[in-house]
């Protein structure tokens, strides 16, 4: 049973420390670098996460930046963000960016969107089980954006998580107490027994997000409402090819799918369509 919403006034930092909390938390400032938010529920964040981590068992929505190397927002449920930068992002539903990511790595077991103005994809790589909605694909750093649609987003298949986690589970009951043992000891078995504890929530989390991701399978696409040509290594499931789009190549707003084992591009600015070949 999920418990009360907690409301934190204020940011999360060095005078609240990190927050754990079973239920909803609603967060009316901002997370700082190297603190954490963990819910079991939905977590809101008004202000920015600064480098902080989130990590739900329900919906995430930040309605400030997030950015940092170290920043990760890691939800079973839905992310909803205005704008990332340098940062990871696991959902096990849709991923919904405002304006602009940038050297991300997003995962999503639902969709990708990037709908707001410029909703731009700029470099990093981004997964989706069904469908990728951008206004821009470009490049960061000399790096163009890597576009991924189709099959498991997340980097583990689900054999190689429940070999983990039973490893896992065998391990968090192995570290048992023993007689006579010393406060050294006792603290060492401790800090085992948690962060095993702390594997074994984890592992579980990307089992959800995976089953969320298997439950919306669909056909996958890649759709581009921009005005300029898009730069981005673009991956289909169910087609061997990888496709290079290049700034000089013609088609700027286009949907893209796979068709009898072809990535077939769709103009949406001429009525015309262009069938990239396997091999």
């Amino acid at each position: 049973m999920v418990g009360a919403p907690l409301t934190i006034l204020g940011d999360v930092g060095l005078l609240s420390g990190s927050v754990r909390h079973d239920g909803n938390v609603r967060i009316s400032g901002h997370v700082a670098a190297g603190y954490v938010v963990e819910a079991t529920g939905d977590i809101l964040v008004v202000g920015d996460l600064q480098g902080g981590q989130l990590v739900a068992g329900g919906d995430v929505t930040v309605r400030g930046i997030v950015s940092g190397p170290d920043a990760l927002i890691d939800a079973i449920g839905r992310v909803r963000v205005r704008q990332a930068a340098d940062t990871r992002i696991l959902a096990g539903g849709d991923l919904h960016i405002e304006t602009a990511a940038e050297r991300c790595e997003l995962a999503a077991g639902g969709r990708i969107r990037l709908t707001g103005a410029p909703g731009a994809l700029r470099g990093g790589k981004a997964r989706a089980t069904t469908w990728i909605e951008a206004k821009r694909l470009e490049c960061s750093g000399g790096q163009p954006a890597e576009v991924g649609v189709g099959g498991t987003p997340f980097d583990d298949s689900r054999d190689q998580i429940a070999m983990r986690l039973k490893f896992a589970e065998k391990q968090a009951g192995a570290t048992t107490r023993s007689e006579n043992e010393t406060v050294a000891e006792y603290r060492r078995r401790i800090t085992t027994l948690r962060a095993y504890r702390h594997l074994q929530k984890a592992l579980e989390r990307r089992l959800a997000q995976i089953e969320k991701a298997d439950a919306t399978r669909g056909v996958p696409c890649v759709t581009m409402h921009g005005d300029a040509p898009a730069e981005a290594v673009l991956r289909m499931a169910d087609s061997p090819d990888t496709l290079h789009l290049r700034r000089e190549d013609p088609v700027a707003s286009f949907t893209a799918v796979v068709e009898d084992g072809e990535i077939v591009i769709r103009s949406l600015n001429q009525n015309r369509k262009e069938t990239i070949r396997v091999g």
